[in-house]
């Protein structure tokens, strides 16, 4: 089965969020952007762009600090990686509520975890698969905060240019999906579509909520449509509601009028046809996870390493041999940080020893991130520095 890998945002969404953040800076201080702060930000959205990160949408404390340092003239660079750093830190917080809820976290793509068949989806995966913002439809996924939907939502709905605005919600440990049509007409009914693969008595669970929150965004006329797919999510089945949504949403796209570069029709058939029926969506969804790591992400790891390698000084010796149990992306990371820091004469065995800990610990390279893996492209003795500080404030040690 050939599968599609994942594109950034598209050109239309990318441009509105452009608008958004120039509106926001002229907000804050009071006055026009001059040519350096179009710039910069410029640059900013178009690599936050292709990292599917829709900035005008994050926290809060995201646009605070992106904001302050574009008028403090910083670089580009340096801005990034640090609104990225920002990101990680509220994803921590995500990770340990997920925990505190009773929910395992797994940062690693769908493709690499051993429970594949028969994991929950987390929010990472749901940024992968869902389809993308494109034309006049937003889809919301809330890559690096929970509290970004409220805003999303708001901002969506005072879009003029946005008419459908597609929406994963998480309840009781349970995915589904809002849908929500604006009227053609001002003061014309709205159109909210709540999707649960458990069918529509589930669905109408958290409809008064849905409705709450929709008040608090001065949306009351309008009317709701329960929905299920053809094939229900089976009883036995506890893991597979994020997956439904996921497909749903392709299938949503399309029906909106959606390009066909921005939806899977495979992931639509498989819904139609199978359901989850002996993991079908699931298998799906691996394979894209997979072809994504494959054909979308460049592997920017690997030509470090291969840098490193090729650098008379940067031998990598029997210290830094593959640990058995990591990721081939794990074992990258450990052996570019150690190779770095022999150069430095300070990769001493309690230094490695700490960093397997702390990569199987997160169970991720820092590298891997947007943000470090697009500084590395264009500074990379910059992004190695940076890693080996985000590996320090881990609790890496050097002590011999």
């Amino acid at each position: 089965m050939q599968t599609k890998p994942l594109s950034p945002l598209s050109p239309e969404v990318t441009e509105t969020n452009l608008q958004g953040l120039l509106a926001l800076y002229n907000s804050k201080y009071q006055t026009s952007s001059d040519e350096t702060v179009i710039k910069l930000l410029t640059e900013l959205n178009n690599r936050a762009a292709l990292d599917q990160i829709p900035l005008t949408v994050q926290s809060e404390a995201v646009i605070n600090l992106l904001l302050t340092q574009v008028n403090a003239k910083k670089s580009a660079n340096e801005i990034y990686v640090n609104i990225t750093k920002q990101l990680i830190k509220e994803t921590s917080i995500n990770q340990a509520k997920t925990a505190a809820a009773g929910t395992t976290f797994d940062s690693k793509s769908l493709h690499e975890r051993q429970d594949n068949l028969s994991c929950w989806l987390q929010d990472h995966d749901l940024t992968r698969f869902m389809p993308r913002s494109s034309g006049d439809i937003e889809v919301l996924t809330s890559q690096y905060s929970n509290n970004l939907v409220q805003d999303g939502i708001n901002q969506a709905l005072n879009n003029s240019k946005i008419k459908h605005i597609i929406i994963p919600v998480v309840a009781n440990n349970h995915y589904r999906a809002l849908y929500i049509t604006k009227p053609d007409v001002l003061g014309g009914e709205y159109k909210l579509e709540i999707f649960d693969s458990k069918g529509t008595i589930s669905a109408k669970k958290i409809e008064s909520q849905v409705l709450a929150k929709l008040k608090e965004c001065d949306i009351e006329n309008i009317t709701t449509q329960c929905t299920q797919p053809k094939i229900l999510q089976e009883k036995e089945d506890g893991y597979s509601c994020g997956d439904y949504i996921c497909a749903n949403s392709h299938k949503k796209v399309k029906e909106f009028g959606a390009l066909q570069a921005d939806y899977n029709q495979q992931l639509i058939s498989k819904l139609e046809t199978e359901g989850n029926t002996r993991n079908a969506l699931r298998k799906s969804l691996i394979a894209l996870s997979q072809a994504n790591s494959h054909e979308n992400k460049k592997d920017i790891i690997n030509a470090t390493t291969e840098r490193v390698i090729e650098s008379p000084t940067s031998q990598i010796d029997n210290n830094t041999d593959n640990v058995p149990g990591f990721t081939e992306s794990e074992n990258r990371i450990l052996n570019v940080t150690a190779a770095i820091q022999k150069e430095r004469n300070d990769c001493t065995k309690s230094y490695r020893k700490n960093l397997i800990a702390l990569i199987r610990q997160y169970k991720i390279g820092f590298l891997a991130t947007g943000g470090l893996a697009e500084e590395l492209k264009k500074d990379e003795a910059l992004a190695i520095k940076l890693q080996i500080e985000e590996f320090e404030t881990a609790g890496l040690t050097h002590s011999p």
